[in-house]
């Protein structure tokens, strides 16, 4: 049967696939864009078609038009208004959420015992922060750590197991703002004993199985109206009173200043040396970088040089150690990717006679040099090869794959058969601890219960055992660690806190022996330092420049910047400054001297002495070397003599010699003592008046028998001329001749000559 038809289900579904294509459409901008009458015509389509739509369709459009831009302005009235109301309604709340965060309850502990023995009594300091009125803290002791792995993994919390020991509350003095510290007595009691502290926190320790000994994660919590609303852990080391019957575990304690900058050099030292004072006995090794020292020697801080003085007195007494291995930190696998590992023993060596100007003796034997960074084989053949046979570098310089997480052994890498490189690495661990974000005390409460970890790991071994830590020092919180960490230190028993040479020696003269094992370096590349070709050539002039100098003293200041062009704490930037400034520093000191220009000398004879003037505005005494070469000009003595500059003018002697009459050029160049580094050149003309004695003579031989061809010409041809003309004879004669008559002609005897001439040839 067919369904009835129904208007208004009709018209009702048609009004709402007009306002889902309507919506389509205002949507699609694309293609509302490229049909700008799109939206008209489709209201005009998809209206039902009647003979009323047809003839009214322009007032239906409108009445469309005008429906849908209504729709849009309430939108846009909706929107406005639920912005409005959020911003009125949930903007506080949000602000409210954002200062209770900035509210909420903290705690900090400030100081503490790291190391705790049972039965004594020690205090804490507890900063709270926004405690609520009417609140407590209190302190819960979580059972013993195992192993120094499960430290890294202490959070707020405590650990996941329930607590051993629980002290009772102690009141908070309510503040929603202000920040108080507690100072508040802290005991912890062996099983059975009765404690003494009655005001503060006393932790029971009521089961311990074998032994109490160990590090223990202590939790300080505010509690609020029966609930925890803030919490803090800390570990702490807890021991028995008894000396322990086993070895300590030595630690090898380098205070590192190498990379104390130049702005904290001056306040650093004066509370190192407070530092030093007040520890006077125990044993440390101190490592400075002579860049450090130098910044103080220049400085007209009298504190400075004061506390020089004590760090001075201080590394004379017994078990004290002072370190100055380089001008700055190296890194090393860069220096050899560089081929600048020869510059090792020339920055050593500027190191200690820096140290020595301020009145520090490093300890040279044997030489020991400490690293933290980089390391591979070239480099330590080159620190072996300038006597440092006993190297403290990182855990990951070393090629361990077969040992445990925690080293306590000797290394040695060999080097030649009967000169190996004894090695002590650095605990990667306890570098991670002393990085922590935390205030001074946690890091070095963290760094002592992660060494306690390590004793207790092998409480009855007998072998000795060692580990090196550097602390590094370049502020006054670092020197706040550094005193937390030895004050916690100085009176354990089962750490023992050495030199870095006693830490060497007693692995040498451990009884029973202790193990050194024989490993290898990593294989670790490295890119080369900033600027390369521009340090070479720098290093090569300032060379040349020392070897000018009088004075050699005044190139230190300059070898220092070019040590510290090489430390691995300096930017590019910082080192091409330190480039140019050596290269202006040379620059300045060779400009005021200079060589005559356009200089025209006359030679008067064979061997002559020819004085040539080296004018100087400088100041600076140098030793230079004068050359004169020239292809026609003969110089017996040599072409090049050195003259020592130390006045306005300065002369030396060249012996020429010329053997004929001309006009010759000559370069003259002035340069360092060796010829590497040209200072000024000129060109100098030579004018010879003089003969050669070869060709004096030759000369003379050839006038000579040029005179003698002259004259002997001359006489024979006056023989000559004479022979031509007639001698005339006496007039007696001439007269008597004249008075002669010629004899007559006899024809016949003639005749008769000829007659017989005639038949003697018939």
């Amino acid at each position: 049967m067919r369904p009835k038809y129904n208007a208004g289900a009709w018209k009702a579904s048609m009004a709402l696939s007009q306002k889902f294509n309507l919506a389509r459409i205002l949507t699609n901008r694309d293609n509302y864009d490229s049909q700008p009458n799109n939206l008209h015509f489709y209201l005009a389509k998809v209206r039902p078609s009647s003979n009323t739509y047809r003839n009214n369709n322009y007032s239906n459009n409108s009445r469309l038009r005008t429906k849908a831009f209504g729709r849009l302005l309430t939108s846009i009235v909706f929107l406005a208004t639920f912005f409005t109301f959020g911003a009125i309604f949930v903007g506080p709340i949000a602000s409210s959420s954002a200062a209770a965060a900035e509210t909420s309850p903290s705690i900090t502990v400030t100081a503490g015992p790291s190391i705790a023995h049972l039965g004594s009594g020690y205090v804490i300091s507890i900063k709270v922060t926004n405690a609520p009125s009417h609140s407590a803290i209190e302190g819960l002791l979580y059972p013993k750590l195992q192993n120094r792995s499960e430290l890294k993994y202490l959070n707020n919390a405590g650990s996941l197991s329930y607590p051993i020991a629980f002290s009772r509350p102690v009141s908070v003095p309510g503040n929603q703002t202000a920040t108080s510290t507690l100072v508040i007595p802290i005991s912890f009691t062996a099983p059975g004993s009765a404690s003494s502290n009655k005001s503060g926190f006393n932790l029971d320790l009521t089961d311990c199985a074998n032994t109490c000994d160990g590090v223990y994660p202590l939790v300080i919590t505010m509690i609020h109206k029966g609930a925890t609303i803030a919490s803090h852990a800390i570990p702490i080391a807890i021991l028995s009173p008894a000396v322990p019957s086993t070895v300590p575990l030595g630690l090898g304690l380098n205070i590192d200043l190498t990379s104390l900058k130049n702005a904290n050099a001056i306040p650093v030292i004066s509370e190192l040396a407070n530092l030093l004072s007040t520890y006077p006995t125990l044993s440390l090794t101190l490592s400075f970088s002579a860049q450090t020292l130098e910044v103080i020697k220049t400085s007209k801080s009298q504190s400075a040089h004061q506390a020089l003085r004590t760090i001075a007195s201080w590394a004379s007494q017994p078990n004290h150690q002072i370190l100055i291995n380089s001008v700055t930190p190296l890194n090393l696998v860069q220096l050899d990717a560089s081929n600048l590992l020869s510059y090792i023993a020339q920055d050593s060596a500027l190191a200690s006679k820096i140290a020595s100007q301020v009145g520090l003796t490093p300890a040279t034997s044997p030489k020991i040099f400490v690293t933290q960074g980089p390391l591979d084989n070239s480099a330590l053949s080159a620190l072996a090869n300038d006597g440092f046979h006993q190297v403290v570098t990182a855990g990951n310089n070393l090629d361990l794959p077969d040992l445990k997480y925690t080293l306590t052994a000797g290394l040695r890498i060999p080097q030649g058969a009967s000169n190996p490189v004894s090695i002590l690495s650095q605990d990667p661990k306890l570098k991670q601890d002393l990085q922590k974000p935390s205030n001074a005390f946690e890091k070095s409460n963290f760094t002592i219960s992660d060494l306690v970890s390590v004793f207790e790991d092998q409480p009855n071994d007998s072998t000795q055992r060692i580990m090196s830590l550097t602390l590094p020092v370049n502020s006054s919180n670092q020197i706040a660690v550094a005193n937390d960490f030895l004050g916690s230190l100085s009176g354990a028993k089962v750490i023992k806190i050495m030199t870095l040479g006693q830490a060497f020696d007693a692995l040498n003269s451990a009884k029973p022996k202790a193990q050194w094992l024989e490993t290898s370096l990593t294989r670790q590349r490295h890119s080369q330092i900033a600027n390369l070709a521009t340090f070479n050539k720098t290093a090569i002039k300032l060379a040349a420049t020392k070897s000018a100098l009088i004075n050699k003293k005044l190139a230190d200041p300059m070898t220092l910047w070019l040590m510290e062009a090489l430390s691995s704490n300096n930017s590019q930037s910082q080192n091409q400054s330190l480039l140019a400034n050596i290269n202006s520093s040379i620059t300045k000191i060779f400009s005021g001297v200079s060589l005559p220009s356009n200089r025209t000398v006359t030679l008067t004879s064979n061997n002559a002495s020819v004085p040539i003037s080296v004018t100087s505005h400088s100041h600076v005494g140098l030793m230079l070397r004068l050359g004169l070469s020239s292809d026609r000009l003969n110089i017996p003595n040599g072409n090049n003599e050195l003259v020592k500059v130390v006045s306005a003018t300065n002369t030396a002697t060249f012996v020429i010699s010329t053997k004929t009459l001309g006009i010759f050029s000559a370069k003259m160049t002035l340069s360092t003592p060796k010829g590497n580094l040209e200072i000024a050149s000129t060109q100098v003309v030579f004018r010879s008046l003089t003969f050669s004695t070869v060709g004096s003579l030759l000369t003379i031989l050839a006038l000579l028998t040029l005179g003698f061809w002259w004259l002997r010409t001359l006489f024979r041809g006056r023989s000559r001329n004479q022979n031509l003309i007639p001698r005339q004879a006496p007039q007696s004669q001439v007269e008597s001749k004249d008075q002669t008559e010629p004899p007559a002609f006899d024809q016949e005897a003639a005749l008769q000559s000829d007659q017989s001439s005639i038949d003697e040839t018939d």
